[in-house]
């Protein structure tokens, strides 16, 4: 039975590892009847004169929505395209020197967290605190950091374009596929804690509990994971400083993210990643609280959008994806959003239970605050792509699109 067991969760997460490279790489979705259209058909863009007279075709045929529908002037619609070629904006010294200060102030806060740790709680600096903290972290720093480790670029760009390609039940299912696994992990968690407190390392209980060849074949697809997991996040975080800074390379942005990383713990270990995180989250709940404030709350002569009511009126007069009910898009039955959601729970799986970071996390706190920490961590994660991706939709569309 156990020889199952094993087989069944080699199997289980390998489909969930394959589930996540298909669900990264693939490309928008093209009917075969729009494919079969456009074939041998050459791509005509009409003049801002000719959009400013037609209307969009994203709009539902209904006199009410006549009066919702914004116009655009040929000057707006200048703005738009410019809008839509995005270039950098920061020069590269500036950058390096953002760059730098963040640095630095990571390495200042891995350094207080060391002397805290040294003057207040007379903690030895040794191997073993640095790699758990002390084993005595709060359960609302564990919530921190998992919202802060669980917050990649895709959580805030892809979280975004699901929401504008699906409407609001784009963003749930984002939202939503990408919480349960946090908190489903609190279980795991909290019973290494119990059962093995003496456990650093997930591959650990597992070579005590099943042997040598599980030990090794976990190691592999562990590996494998934090491999993957390191060049995306890597990747998003390059993608969004070369897309930022001026003659920014690939190459110099991913090098920056590692040294930042790299830099503050090794000075601080595992302790001051939990109060980096907690400046991290901080910063992301400024930026979302930014932007809905924008969306919901700020009215703009240059927007349609700047209140709730406002945002409501524009949503429901447009027209929502093939699969979605009535063919609305302020709805939450939406067939591909629901596909999406499904493929973003099982590809999450294996990032997050064959992750040896969430582990980490266990590690370094008491079993009631582990449980506290991922309930709260799970919970309020969950707010950050949905906020995030209901905001910059709406004002995508209220901006480009119309």
């Amino acid at each position: 039975m156990e020889l199952l067991a094993v087989r069944a969760l080699l199997l289980l997460s390998l489909v969930a590892m394959v589930s996540t490279a298909d669900f990264i790489t693939r490309r928008p979705m093209v009917s075969p009847a729009r494919f079969a259209n456009s074939r041998g058909r050459a791509t005509v863009h009409p003049s801002p004169a000719t959009l400013a007279a037609t209307p969009p075709p994203f709009y539902k045929a209904d006199p009410q929505c006549a009066k919702v529908k914004p116009t655009l002037a040929s000057g707006e619609l200048a703005k738009v395209k410019a809008a839509e070629d995005f270039q950098p904006s920061i020069a590269l010294w500036q950058g390096l020197l953002v760059i730098v200060a963040i640095l630095v102030g990571c390495v200042l806060v891995s350094k207080s967290f060391m002397l805290i740790r040294a003057y207040a709680y007379k903690d030895q600096n040794s191997a073993e605190t640095a790699f758990d903290a002390g084993g005595s972290i709060s359960g609302g720093l564990t919530g921190a950091t998992i919202v802060a480790q669980w917050t990649w670029a895709a959580t805030l760009l892809q979280s975004s374009n699901v929401a504008s390609k699906n409407g609001p039940a784009g963003a749930f299912w984002y939202a939503a596929g990408a919480a349960i696994q946090i908190l489903l992990f609190a279980i795991l968690a909290v019973q290494l804690r119990v059962r093995a407190p003496g456990a650093k390392t997930y591959l650990r209980v597992l070579h005590s509990r099943f042997g040598v060849r599980t030990h090794k074949v976990y190691v592999v697809f562990a590996f494998a994971t934090n491999l993957i997991v390191t060049a995306m996040l890597m990747a998003g975080g390059a993608a969004v400083t070369n897309a930022l800074v001026k003659d920014c390379s690939i190459a110099l942005a991913s090098a920056a993210v590692a040294a930042i990383v790299a830099c503050y713990t090794l000075v601080g270990g595992m302790g001051a990643l939990f109060y980096v995180s907690y400046f991290c989250g901080g910063i992301i709940l400024i930026v979302i609280l930014y932007f809905a404030a924008q969306v919901f709350y700020v009215p703009s002569v240059h927007s349609p959008i700047g209140s709730i009511s406002s945002v409501y009126e524009l949503i429901s007069c447009l027209s929502g994806p093939d699969g979605n009910q009535d063919g609305a898009y302020n709805t939450f039955s939406s067939q591909s959003a629901f596909i999406f959601g499904i493929i973003n729970i099982v590809g999450n799986f294996a990032t997050v239970f064959v992750d040896q970071s969430y582990w980490q996390i266990a590690a370094s706190a008491k079993p009631r605050q582990v449980v506290y920490g991922y309930l709260m961590g799970g919970l309020v994660w969950f707010a950050v792509p949905f906020g995030m991706s209901t905001s910059i939709s709406d004002k995508s569309f209220s901006q480009v699109q119309l």
